[in-house]
């Protein structure tokens, strides 16, 4: 038996400069790769080798050489390493984070759930996952985020505002959820992060008690046709004087409708400028105009699943027109100075105390825009064609104005001034009842009753200006006077709310500020 060693030939897999290295001498014979060693060339680089040792027989049958297969694996370990560390920095966040995270399959079962949606469905994360939306928070709710999830298998990044039942309570919740690609790009599921909103979501508009209890029949017709407007998805437009509570009306309509667990949100288009009333809907890209420094998604963006709101819709400028009438046709949006398309599944309800059919036919709206946001239109009558809601309207108001203050209690409403109350035209309508029962509540507060008659008296006491011909004055100066003392007028009947005192006038507010400045007012 020859127990001498073989003598060894080194084959290099990876470069010729490996063939000088020296390299362990194996125990055995093995086509297997051994433990990876780590092993210096010449210039003292550090290197992880793989080695791989075949025997080869001579004639007589014994090994007459070692065939060993050297193969640089340095830069194979050290990603094996970066990507261990990834997946731990990865673990830490998924497993510490307070916001729900999670990973679904193409199917839409959940995969990996972190411990705070454990928490939030006090359930182990072996009862979570291989469920579906559907099963957590129902059927009507699973659909649409099934309908979502689809977008997001398709490759669009998507986030969502909406409202959903956990353990019998309510939770908005604010999800971006995007798509999982596997090493090769194809996308095998999605990831999502899901945070609790629900505090920042019970800040928004307080749908008056008196829309449902007890209405009057002007009141009754217009709930009927909103009740219509709920059952629908499209279109919305709401028709009334200025103050009459249309934007109440159009929360009413949204919460009632499937979207109502999703976001409600309102761009007042008399208030803004077209480049800042197009950025506030549309969104902007950096650099779309001064002061565009990052990204910014509009509120049809951020709506996604919801409802917005254009209020006063007829001071759109015709620009804007032509673009929110091609969102309305396509469903898609471009940002301010974006060339990407952007998909936005959100209703669009609009209000307004103008004629816009007038305008239609003036040439100053868009007839085609005008079709597409008056698939439903809904009147809602001033107050003073319902003024048998006053007493629920009032005393639900002053619940509110007294929580809002602080009170102890609700100041009491007696029938001398619920009657003062019933008479009076309201020509400010809900807005101006609000404004009155604040000041009331104001100056009783240290009184049993409200002093609210001496109050309408104010408000229903006339205002007149005399203008002399201008003798020592040009008609420039005296029509300042005029337009001051208009000015003036306005902001006092608003209690000095610039949008208000606008809206009076039926300017923007915008336009309001330059009357103010152009008469001296605007200190």
């Amino acid at each position: 038996m020859n127990l001498s060693r073989p003598p060894v030939l080194i084959f290099c897999a990876s470069s010729p400069e490996w063939l000088s290295i020296p390299c362990p001498t194996p125990s055995t014979c093995s086509t297997q790769p051994t433990t990876p060693s780590r092993i210096s060339d010449d210039d003292s680089r550090r290197r992880i080798v793989e080695v791989q040792a075949y025997p080869i027989f001579g004639s007589d049958g014994n090994v007459e050489f070692i065939a060993e297969l050297l193969r640089d694996v340095t830069e194979r370990r050290r990603a094996e390493e970066d990507t261990g560390d990834h997946e731990s920095q990865f673990r830490a966040v998924f497993e510490t984070a307070r916001d729900c995270l999670y990973i679904k399959d193409r199917s839409g079962r959940y995969t990996h759930v972190n411990p705070a949606m454990e928490t939030l469905f006090e359930l182990p994360a072996s009862q979570l996952i291989g469920k579906t939306d559907s099963a957590l928070f129902g059927h009507e709710i699973g659909r649409q985020l099934t309908e979502l999830d689809a977008r997001v298998l398709g490759g669009e990044p998507v986030e969502i505002e909406q409202t959903r039942t956990v353990n019998q309570v309510p939770i908005t919740f604010l999800d971006a959820r995007g798509p999982l690609l596997d090493n090769s790009g194809e996308i095998i599921g999605l990831s999502g992060i899901a945070r609790n909103i629900t505090d920042r979501r019970a800040e928004g508009v307080r749908v008056l008690q008196a829309l449902t209890d007890n209405p009057s029949p002007a009141a009754r017709s217009s709930l009927a046709k909103a009740n219509l407007a709920a059952n629908a998805d499209e279109s919305l437009l709401i028709l009334g004087e200025v103050g009459s509570g249309k934007e109440y009306l159009a929360r009413y309509v949204h919460e009632r409708s499937r979207r109502g667990s999703g976001p409600f949100r309102v761009l007042n288009c008399a208030a803004l400028s077209e480049r800042k009333a197009e950025s506030e809907l549309f969104g902007h890209e950096p650099g779309a105009f001064d002061g565009a420094k990052t990204p910014k998604r509009g509120l049809l963006e951020l709506s996604e699943g919801g409802t917005v709101l254009l209020n006063e819709v007829g001071k759109l400028s015709p620009r804007l027109q032509s673009k929110l009438l091609a969102f309305l046709s396509t469903g898609f949006l471009h940002r301010v100075g974006g060339g990407k398309k952007i998909r936005a599944a959100t209703r669009i309800m609009s209000a307004t105390h103008d004629d816009l059919r007038g305008q239609v036919e003036i040439g100053r709206f868009r007839e085609d825009l005008f079709s597409l946001l008056s698939v439903f239109t809904l009147e809602i009558p001033p107050l003073r064609a319902r003024i048998e809601d006053m007493p629920v309207l009032a005393q639900d108001m002053l619940t509110h104005i007294a929580a809002e203050m602080g009170l102890g209690r609700v100041p009491e409403l007696d029938e001398e001034a619920l009657r003062q109350l019933q008479e009076y035209e309201w020509p400010g309508n809900i807005r101006e009842l609000r404004n009155v029962l604040e000041r009331a509540v104001t100056v009783s507060r240290d009184r049993g009753k409200l002093r609210i008659p001496s109050l309408i008296e104010e408000e229903k006491s006339d205002w007149s200006i005399t203008v002399s011909f201008p003798r020592n004055r040009s008609v420039h100066d005296v029509a300042g006077a005029v337009k001051r003392s208009l000015a003036e007028e306005a902001l006092r009947r608003a209690n000095g709310k610039r949008q208000d005192a606008a809206r009076l006038l039926g300017i923007s507010r915008h336009a309001f500020l330059r009357l103010t400045k152009a008469v001296g007012l605007d200190g």
